[in-house]
């Protein structure tokens, strides 16, 4: 059995688990059939305990690497934009890669983290330079629905699910 992990730490950090037996991809979520779901809970316990039971002894994870939003023509930054939700995110990173780490010490563990320009770059996936955020997110949607036709794959999935198929992409062995 192989197990791939794709985490998003975004406003609602999600974790997309693929399963793969004999050369099948498969899931334990009866609605989506291939990828198992999972909110990152929000106490580092509870988020290591989740990926003590998600991961076996070379499972690869991927995670989305936070980066400094640019300022707007305006010259708004980041922090005026929604400094409580920057902050919760960094928040939220800190403890999945605190535990990932952690738990990579115990077990035969692969963590990589790419930024969202880089993992979307390797993917092929590439927008304007005007392009907006829900643009952006519905075409990450749209091209994860390609991947999984048919899964119940919704918007604040769609990252995580793409990370976790380049995780399977750049670790198959």
């Amino acid at each position: 059995m192989r197990i791939w992990i794709g985490i998003d730490c975004g406003i609602r950090p999600t974790l997309v688990r693929l399963v793969e037996h004999d050369g099948v991809v498969k899931g334990e979520r009866a609605s989506i059939h291939v990828i198992d779901v999972h909110e990152v809970p929000e106490s580092r316990r509870a988020f290591a305990d989740v990926m003590a039971a998600l991961v076996d002894d070379g499972s690869s994870v991927l995670v989305e690497k936070l980066t400094k939003l640019p300022s707007t023509k305006s010259g708004a930054t980041a922090a005026s934009r929604g400094g409580a939700a920057q902050f919760a995110m960094g928040e939220a990173y800190g403890a999945v890669m605190a535990s990932l780490w952690t738990l990579a010490k115990s077990r035969d563990l692969r963590v990589e983290e790419f930024t969202a320009r880089q993992w979307q770059k390797q993917l092929g996936i590439r927008f304007a330079p005007k392009t907006s955020y829900y643009q952006r997110k519905t075409r990450l949607l749209e091209h994860a629905r390609k991947l999984f036709p048919g899964r119940a794959i919704v918007r604040s999935e769609a990252d995580a699910v793409l990370l976790a198929h380049l995780c399977r992409l750049r670790n198959r062995r």
